[in-house]
């Protein structure tokens, strides 16, 4: 489904009961919604799930330049606006999880827990670094040129080996990827609001994985 949000065009998907509590999933850095299929459907009778593709990502319109942070979680804002969400929890992974934490900063009224999921919550010259060299080679060769770099990063090696039949289903996520969101993403990473000052906060009110 697509609905306008913050002055561009969202997809997401909405599943689950009626009367249940609102939950949002919000997807990786080069993934899409689907990267919550397999979630989605043994939590669909708990809650009221909304899953959508962030700025740039799998459906949603993907503007050229380079996104801020306050941008991304705008978006969120704007579309449970657009959506009639007053309140939900939230799941977010990677970007997603930055994601989540700057809302709990910026909108704690609008979401109850939090599970944030693969975020380091600081950045240094050498990860600034690193992202504008994807920038670089995401503008130079496009999503193919990242597609092993990325698979190695985010699998161990005996996974790749393995390659069980959900590596292919991710390949396609990364490959389909625009290349606009995907620089614009990489751009608003290393911008991402620091978890440090908030790590005691979010214990009390997250699950939280942190790496």
């Amino acid at each position: 489904m697509k609905i306008k949000a913050n002055e561009i065009s969202f997809n997401y998907d909405i599943s689950g009961p009626d009367s249940a509590p609102w939950l949002v999933f919000s997807n990786s850095l080069a993934t899409n919604l689907h990267m919550w299929d397999q979630q989605a459907a043994d939590l669909n009778n708990a809650f009221r799930m909304l899953r959508y593709d962030q700025r740039g990502h799998g459906q949603t319109e993907a503007p050229a330049g380079r996104y801020s942070f306050d941008t991304l979680i705008a978006d969120v804002i704007a579309l449970m606006d657009a959506l009639g969400i007053r309140r939900a929890h939230w799941c977010g992974v990677s970007m997603g999880c930055a994601t989540g934490m700057g809302l709990v900063q910026k909108h704690p009224e609008r979401f109850d827990k939090m599970v944030l999921c693969d975020n380091p919550g600081r950045s240094s010259p050498e990860t600034r670094r690193a992202w504008e060299e994807r920038i670089a080679i995401a503008q130079q060769g496009g999503m193919p040129a990242l597609l092993e770099s990325t698979m190695q990063r985010w699998f161990p090696p005996e996974t790749l080996k393995a390659n069980p039949p959900h590596m292919d289903i991710i390949r396609q996520m990364i490959l389909s990827t625009p290349v606009n969101g995907y620089i614009g993403c990489s751009a608003a990473l290393p911008t991402s609001i620091s978890s440090a000052p908030w790590r005691a906060y979010l214990r009390r009110r997250c699950a939280t994985r942190w790496s």
